[in-house]
């Protein structure tokens, strides 16, 4: 059997009307030597069916399945017992890939024998805006995640690169030894990955105690695993950045409990105080910075409270006429101008700003 030159794989549970857009952008790859392996966790809608009937038709699919229903880690680390290509990829089932994804970034890792390769992204929401990713080197390389990326296959099994068990920060523990290990990577800003931005994970979900304890053990072996590394100041700062950044504006937003909420705010303070030279953190925003370093956990918690209020700025023309909405949401702020949306980005730190 040949060596695909990349193996793809894709975790599936119910996604049955986001399913062929992204099965389709990837048998429809220039690269067309691809293994795509697809791991069904126990799905209860029309997921498999629709893998079926497309691997009826084209043998590059191979269709695995979890025991129970076990989150998109398990199902990822399936995946990888099954690889065969010379580069991993990676993709959720409500995203897509442009055509010639896969061989933007092959190339590109052929030139230098990378052992990862990291392309663009652009977030789609529900309603057709497209937002195109804007970031330095650093962010693009440290805050990458898996399914922006190819992997060199041989790479990622001598290090044991493998996925979190949990329901959260599962590409986490993956992504880590990997940041931390490689020795060679480059950056391709002319292919694109569409994350698909469901509007209903910018709502409020609650956090199940699984995800909270997930967590809460994961965080802190972490950041020994980072303290005991030797990297760069950049990598450090971008890999603690984007960690704080999760627990602060996205987690500690779907914890619902009060004391669940003192347990997650005490886990910030304790992971601020392990943090290297932590004082050259936050720099954007000085509340928190202060917050952290004062170690006062009740200001800690409301401020975080306010960070993830929906806040709307209105304007009306000679006083009038409603001409200009602008709503800041859960680290992204969208632009209306006449009820049409002309303008949507995400923002960093900080409190939003008029």
């Amino acid at each position: 059997m040949t060596k695909p030159k990349i193996s793809v794989i894709i975790p599936i549970y119910n996604v049955a009307p986001y399913l062929e857009r992204c099965m389709h952008s990837l048998r429809m790859q220039t690269l067309a030597d691809l293994q795509i392996i697809c791991v069904d966790d126990c799905s209860t809608d029309n997921s498999m069916n629709i893998l079926e009937l497309m691997a009826i038709k084209d043998p590059r699919i191979e269709i695995y399945s979890t025991k129970k229903n076990s989150g998109p880690g398990v199902a990822r680390n399936i995946g990888l017992k099954h690889v065969r290509g010379e580069y991993i990829g990676f993709v959720d089932p409500d995203d897509w890939v442009e055509h010639s994804w896969y061989e933007k970034l092959y190339n590109a890792a052929q030139v230098d024998g990378c052992q990862v390769v990291v392309g663009n992204m652009k977030s789609v929401w529900a309603d057709g805006k497209k937002v195109k990713l804007e970031s330095e080197d650093g962010e693009f390389l440290f805050g990458a995640r898996p399914w922006r990326c190819i992997f060199d296959a041989k790479f990622i099994s001598d290090i044991g690169a493998k996925f979190g068990d949990g329901y959260l920060a599962e590409d986490t523990v993956f992504e880590l030894p990997v940041i931390l290990k490689m020795q060679s990577a480059k950056i391709v800003r002319d292919a694109f990955y569409f994350h698909f931005e469901n509007q209903m994970s910018l709502t409020r979900k609650r956090a199940s105690d699984r995800q909270i304890l997930d967590i809460i053990n994961i965080y802190p072996k972490m950041w020994d695993m980072i303290n005991g590394a030797t990297v760069s100041w950049d990598a450090y700062r971008y890999i603690i950045e984007d960690r704080f950044l999760f627990l602060i504006d996205n987690f500690y937003y779907q914890v619902y409990d009060p004391d669940k909420q003192l347990l997650l705010a005490r886990l910030i303070i304790d992971l601020y105080k392990k943090t290297k030279n932590a004082d050259k953190f936050l720099v954007r925003d000085e509340i928190l910075s202060d917050l952290l370093e004062t170690q006062n956990i009740k200001k800690l918690m409301e401020y975080m409270d306010l960070r993830a209020k929906n806040y709307v700025y209105k304007y009306r023309l000679f006083g009038l006429i409603p001409f200009l909405r602008i709503n800041d949401r859960h680290r992204t702020r969208s632009v209306y101008l006449f009820g049409c949306l002309v303008y949507r980005r995400k923002f960093f730190w900080g409190m939003p700003k008029k």
